[in-house]
């Protein structure tokens, strides 16, 4: 669906599939009824092509459903990951990101299922930190087990705050000499370009990446999503 116009809020995304008009990876900004919460999602599939554009069909069809509930995000979360059980092969799974917004009271929740770290910078400390909240992967284990490992992360919602989440397409985007882009090249990139509108610093990082690659493909779907609250 289109993206929603959000008054207090600025996003930007980039998405680049391995293969041509199939892709593995799922993003979605999911704006809830009362329009004081906004979900922002991301997940991936194990793989890339049909296969794993097939599974991320089915998490999809589920996640949009249960948005349709007006669930909290940790029973989402835990919701989702219980159909997915039931609907993936044994060895299947999704990794996934949920940052929760709730503009009302200026907090976020964090949710990190299995997937990379993601990265906030903060406007009252001046620093950029990499958050990694407890988690594991969707659809693999009973949400009896999931719920004691998935930890979300909370804080407060300050203008300025950044938040930049992102799949391993990304940071396992390797160079002629087989060595990846990594985590620690993307966070450094962050750390400098923070000030800059949206889609600029997703400008900056893509063309340090393709000048690592050599500017061939990624190798693996690869997702960006940038996150920035105005108040």
């Amino acid at each position: 669906p289109p993206p929603p116009i959000l008054k207090s809020v600025d996003f930007h995304v980039y998405f680049e599939p391995y293969d041509p008009g199939i892709g593995g990876d799922y993003y979605q900004i999911y704006e809830h009824t009362d329009r004081a919460k906004v979900d922002f999602w991301l997940s991936d599939c194990a793989g890339h092509g049909i296969a794993a554009a097939y599974q991320m069909a089915q998490a999809r069809a589920c996640l949009n459903t249960l948005w349709m509930e007006n669930l909290p995000p940790d029973k989402l979360i835990f919701r989702l990951n219980d159909a997915l059980k039931r609907l993936f092969h044994k060895n299947n799974f999704i990794t996934a990101t949920l940052l929760h917004f709730d503009l009302e009271r200026k907090e976020y929740i964090l949710f990190r299922a299995g997937s990379p770290d993601i990265f906030l910078w903060d406007p009252l400390t001046g620093k950029a930190e990499i958050l990694r909240p407890s988690g594991i992967v969707l659809g693999n284990a009973s949400s009896q087990i999931i719920s004691r490992i998935i930890v979300p992360e909370r804080g407060r919602l300050v203008p300025g705050s950044l938040f930049m989440f992102f799949s391993d397409g990304i940071t396992e985007a390797k160079n002629e000499q087989g060595e990846m882009f990594g985590t620690e090249r993307l966070f450094n990139l962050f750390s400098i370009y923070y000030k800059l509108p949206l889609e600029d610093i997703a400008d900056r990082i893509l063309e340090t990446l393709r000048a690592f690659t050599g500017g061939g493909s990624l190798g693996d779907d690869g997702t960006l999503v940038l996150v920035r609250y105005t108040g």
